[in-house]
């Protein structure tokens, strides 16, 4: 679905890491021990990109981080862009030891590739803003993969409603995620085709 959604405008700007990164990264930042992580970007330079998209699972349930503008984390020019981490999880936790910890990694990141002192690292913005919730305990797998959707076709659309004071419903399209589960069906059964 990814692909279909981005273009080929934002999909250089993009880094998706696999949902195996966020609990290497929890295991290596409780044990102090973020140097073994140089495998996660040892085929990328996330400064080289201006978003990070981390599907996270912790004890079962589905959230997402996604970062805005992580290239200007180690940009020496002025910029009205600011790196910020958003916590998106449509059950409403701020999770904010996920949002330190990823922060800590960008940071290793920027010390290590590219010799950034912590003096002059622009640490990212961390919130938890306001998005559509689920209703049970079993759709967070489906507002996840909506999330992205919605980022992947206007990234600064998303941004917009991460930022804004209330949930716009609309303008998240939650109608459609009510959908989600008949769409991935109908995928799936294609692919078997």
């Amino acid at each position: 679905m990814a692909a279909k959604v981005a273009g080929s405008t934002i999909k250089d700007d993009v880094h998706i890491f696999n949902c195996f990164f966020y609990s290497d990264l929890m295991e290596k930042v409780k044990n102090n021990d973020l140097h073994s992580l140089k495998k996660w970007g040892s085929k990328i330079d996330i400064f080289k990109k201006k978003y990070l998209v981390i599907p996270v699972n912790e004890s079962y349930h589905w959230f997402l981080m996604i970062v805005f503008n992580v290239d200007q984390c180690i940009a020496r020019s002025e910029c009205d862009r600011v790196p910020h981490i958003y916590m998106l999880d449509s059950m409403g936790g701020k999770r904010s030891h996920c949002q330190k910890s990823l922060a800590k990694y960008i940071a290793h990141e920027a010390q290590s590739k590219h010799g950034v002192p912590e003096s002059d690292f622009l640490a990212p913005r961390r919130s938890s803003p306001k998005v559509p919730m689920q209703n049970n305990g079993s759709d967070c797998g489906l507002y996840l993969i909506h999330f992205v959707e919605i980022f992947l076709k206007d990234p600064q659309r998303c941004q917009n409603l991460l930022d804004a004071k209330y949930c716009d419903n609309e303008g998240w399209e939650t109608k459609r995620i009510r959908m989600k589960r008949k769409e991935l069906k109908r995928i799936i059964k294609n692919l078997q085709v």
